[in-house]
């Protein structure tokens, strides 16, 4: 009976560290989720209100306004990649959540087989998702070492193993998160943006103020509009890169065998990808 009661103590640890590292996981597939979204809706807005600032300036022909009112740029498949690779590393999580708990979970073989097909089939054009042919390949890697680790089915006297070996294809994956943090937010994609939808707003404004035919209460709608929707801004990549960040050393504390450290990096990893998902509201 106590040596029954001391297993149960030794194992609360690791299924803690384990419980909480999936729900990290998942919650960071959600923040990335919501975080391409607002991508596609800035890129949208603004090539809407520079298609408006013509228009209203009529600069060209209403024919070639027309068609910069259906300019588009598509985030869909980078967006796929990413949440299906986060969703490989949820696998994983998964995994290890069964094995802290000494169970099994049989389900997950064929998961990590559909996520692996359709990570591949997401490369195959790697422009599209946004990737560079090395990086893409790193990827592709990363989500098949992750699917071979869980059809392993470890025991949880190999966990420590299990996730010393999972350390390079995450590692990968942050790699990605890291790099379309910079791309995105500390290079000129967002803040570019946002000073476009600014400087568009101000020259739709600038050509209602000029118009004589334009009365006071007409300029004040106009004013009102304008403060109501201001530029969107896409700031969220720090918060989910250290969030990843959070989630790495969680693995590493398991493969150390410090479950209670790794309990409390995944507990910050889940608030932080979880601030992420609460800052993403659809305007600044």
């Amino acid at each position: 009976m106590l040596l029954g009661l001391c297993s149960c103590q030794n194992l609360a640890p690791v299924q803690g560290a384990a419980h909480d590292f999936a729900a990290a996981a998942d919650a960071l597939i959600a923040a990335e989720s919501t975080y391409f979204d607002q991508i596609q809706s800035a890129s949208d807005e603004a090539h809407l209100l520079a298609a408006s600032a013509d228009y209203v300036g009529k600069n060209g022909s209403f024919v070639v306004i027309a068609a910069e009112f259906d300019k588009h740029d598509d985030f869909s498949k980078a967006k796929a990649l990413r949440v299906k690779a986060l969703a490989q590393l949820g696998n994983y999580a998964r995994c290890i959540d069964a094995i802290g708990n000494g169970g099994e979970a049989p389900w997950l073989r064929s998961d990590v087989q559909a996520t692996g097909a359709s990570v591949d089939s997401l490369l195959a054009d790697s422009q599209a998702a946004k990737l560079s042919k090395p990086q893409a390949d790193a990827i592709r890697s990363a989500v098949a070492d992750l699917a071979q680790l869980v059809v392993a089915k470890a025991s949880i006297d190999h966990l420590q193993h299990l996730a010393e070996q999972a350390k390079a294809p995450i590692a990968a994956i942050a790699n990605m998160i890291e790099r379309d943090e910079q791309l995105i937010e500390a290079d000129q994609f967002a803040p570019g943006l946002k000073t476009d939808q600014h400087q568009d707003t101000l020259n739709i404004l600038h050509l209602i103020y000029d118009d004589p035919k334009v009365d006071s209460a007409q300029r004040l709608l106009a004013i009102h509009l304008a403060f109501a929707n201001q530029p969107r801004i896409v700031s969220q990549g720090a918060m989910i890169r250290e969030a990843l960040t959070k989630l790495q050393a969680a693995n590493d504390a398991i493969a150390s065998g410090h479950y209670e450290s790794a309990y409390e990096f995944a507990d910050q990893a889940f608030g932080m990808a979880q601030r992420a998902l609460d800052a993403a509201g659809p305007k600044s």
